[in-house]
């Protein structure tokens, strides 16, 4: 499947001739690391779909198969704006940490888990210091939502020099239209739009 045309029949886009310059293929090198940014409770029931859910958990065997680290990025519910929170339900802190652990449909006892006070993971933790020490040379995204945390780290890390992508199945946002568009944009310019299947292929290019 051809990445780009699809996302521009997702996004009603029927002439995408003045995004022809923009390099979209895809890079990962030989020692990437797999970002999962929010697959925490409250977020996934929400706002994923059993497919999603099932598609990530496939990422990680890939990940673990071929020894790639993953990161888990979760919310540091203690140090969030203010702002936010008060968007939701009053919680007890009891609520509130198992809001924000990472689902249990997936294991992390062998992984690094952040949490971040902000939408990037990158902005006031110790991701860039976790990606230095194990070597990473190129970083695959996958989380929620698309159009917030996942764009914010993104674009953050694109900042960062270091070759990245985000994986199609495995991103998810609450609002489609936000998704769809939010991805055609992070695809030309911050982190090229990968399926899946093609991500063994790519890092042994």
């Amino acid at each position: 499947m051809n990445i780009t045309d699809y996302l521009a029949r997702k996004n009603s886009i029927t002439d995408y001739s003045q995004y022809a310059a923009y390099d979209t293929r895809p890079h990962v090198g030989t020692r990437p690391a797999v970002v999962m940014i929010d697959f925490y409770n409250l977020g996934t029931s929400q706002e994923a779909t059993d497919a999603v859910i099932t598609q990530s958990q496939q990422l990680v065997q890939t990940a673990r198969s071929h020894s790639w680290p993953i990161i888990w990025i979760t919310r540091d519910w203690q140090q969030g704006l203010p702002s936010t929170l008060r968007r939701q339900p009053q919680r007890t802190d009891e609520q509130l940490a198992q809001a924000y652990a990472v689902d249990s449909r997936f294991d992390t006892q062998q992984d690094t888990v952040i949490a971040k006070p902000r939408a990037s993971a990158y902005h006031a933790t110790d991701l860039d210091t976790v990606l230095d020490q194990l070597g990473v040379d190129s970083v695959i995204y996958a989380g929620h939502s698309t159009a917030g945390c996942v764009r914010a780290t993104v674009t953050e890390g694109f900042t960062r020099g270091r070759p990245q992508v985000l994986v199609l199945e495995c991103v998810f946002c609450g609002d489609m239209r936000a998704h769809w568009s939010n991805l055609w944009d992070l695809h030309h310019r911050y982190a090229p739009v990968v399926q899946l299947e093609q991500l063994t292929p790519i890092t042994n290019m």
